[in-house]
């Protein structure tokens, strides 16, 4: 988050940020992911912030992309932005705690999803 508030000259809070950032672009939704300690989305000019799930991380190749593949499903099923959230991160903590950038699984697998 730092390095896009310096490249594109922008101070203040990241509701700020992501704000201003959404404007000039045209965006009604930015995710900022944070590793471990979960994400925010801004949608439609609102924050929302999920804290991420506990995980014992085994590998954290591809945990990245699930969790964008959680929010796009999401958003694609018209969900809340709370449940595409929830979602991602339910994904991407899930494959970080699995074996492999791709394990097996079922979404009635993964804990938390569509909580």
């Amino acid at each position: 988050m730092q390095e896009v508030q310096q490249w594109c000259n922008i101070e203040g809070s990241e509701s700020q940020v992501l704000s201003e950032l959404s404007s000039p672009f045209n965006l009604e939704l930015i995710c900022v992911t944070k590793g471990g300690a979960g994400a925010s989305l801004f949608y439609k000019g609102e924050i929302f912030d999920h804290p991420g799930f506990p995980v014992k991380v085994k590998d954290t190749v591809g945990a990245g992309d699930a969790f964008l593949s959680g929010l796009l499903y999401s958003h694609v099923q018209g969900l809340t932005p709370r449940q595409m959230l929830n979602n991602a991160c339910a994904l991407g903590a899930f494959v970080a705690g699995s074996e492999g950038a791709n394990p097996p699984y079922l979404i009635k697998d993964i804990p938390g999803f569509g909580d």
